[in-house]
């Protein structure tokens, strides 16, 4: 099969990819899904809905939203 590894960082590429940072637990459940045969479509949706936007969770700009 396809090293454990290299499957992780594809994930995290993915994220990064989307806008979205993801949480170990979140990179884990992932995994998960792959393995049992989650379309990779659907984990894209996934992605979009858990992570958030790396722009939104930086403080300056949940500063800027406030004001």
């Amino acid at each position: 099969m396809s090293d454990p590894k290299k499957h992780t960082q594809r994930i995290v590429e993915m994220g990064k990819f989307l806008n979205v940072f993801l949480t170990a637990e979140q990179v884990s459940s992932v995994e998960r899904l792959l393995s049992l045969g989650v379309s990779p479509l659907n984990l894209v949706r996934l992605i979009q809905n858990l992570g958030t936007p790396s722009t939104q969770s930086s403080p300056s700009n949940r500063e800027n939203a406030l004001s």
